[in-house]
């Protein structure tokens, strides 16, 4: 991976734009290095999704949870609340499960240790539910 030191060094980035955006540096670890953070994030993009969509909260089985823990986030943080989108307006874990494996851009989810999931139907929504909430005005 090219460092912004070695991107000026080559002239492929200019060193005062560089100086421009790093007026404060935070170095932050790719999710899959951050395992431990990926139980808490999903819940917490579920309760802020459901509430922008106003849907129910989905569970997360431990068959999901499970599947969440064992892949790479390559889009990292991003990548995560997407697929909790998707999670919580398509309200199906098989699919959610499925998504994860097709996706799947290392060897680290092996498919044949996630147990099948127990499916529950989802509520009934009408079509006005699927499109975001504007906030009120303030």
């Amino acid at each position: 991976m090219l460092t912004f030191q070695q991107a000026i060094a080559e002239g492929r980035f200019r060193e005062d734009l560089y100086y421009r955006l790093s007026a404060f540096t935070i170095l932050l670890p790719p999710l899959r290095e951050r395992r431990e953070e990926i139980p808490v994030l999903p819940h917490h993009s579920m309760q802020r999704i459901a509430a922008q969509y106003a849907r129910v909260p989905r569970p997360f089985s431990t068959r999901l949870m499970d599947a969440c823990l064992h892949y790479a986030w390559p889009g990292n943080i991003r990548e995560l609340q997407n697929f909790v989108k998707r999670y919580v307006v398509m309200a199906d874990e098989g699919t959610a499960i499925g998504e994860l494996q097709a996706n799947q851009r290392s060897k680290m989810v092996n498919v044949d240790t996630v147990p099948e999931p127990t499916l529950q139907p989802a509520p009934p929504t009408p079509d006005s539910v699927l499109t975001p909430q504007e906030p009120p005005a303030t």
